[in-house]
């Protein structure tokens, strides 16, 4: 998956177990873009905030916790977005359901301004 932390606001880590979390430094308004492709089956993407759902699929990620969902149907492109306001050490990550091609993924979050 192709990721952009966004500079010195976000420290970003990868896990082979639990995947892929941008931790946030800097309290702050920030733009949130996953997208993904899948040719054979429909998929379902989305993004979290502080779950401690970890590598769960986005379907299964609680209420509260997730911050955006989308879905399309097989062979579409599959992206979602939203903006978001995030305190200094909270952690976000993206989720799939399972059937995403992570190796054409792609994750990007932005600081827009600080609070």
């Amino acid at each position: 998956m192709t990721t952009n932390s966004g500079g010195s606001a976000i420290t970003y880590a990868s896990d082979a177990t639990n995947g892929d979390t941008f931790t946030i430094l800097q309290a702050g308004i920030y733009a949130i873009q996953y997208s993904d492709i899948n040719g054979s089956t429909s998929i379902t993407i989305g993004v979290s905030k502080n779950s401690s759902q970890l590598s769960t699929s986005v379907d299964s990620i609680t209420l509260a916790n997730r911050l955006v969902k989308t879905f399309t149907v097989a062979g579409s492109y599959c992206t979602c977005n939203t903006v978001a306001i995030l305190a200094i050490g909270d952690i976000v990550r993206a989720h799939s359901d399972g059937n995403a091609n992570n190796s054409t993924g792609n994750f990007r979050i932005t600081q827009m301004a600080r609070l």
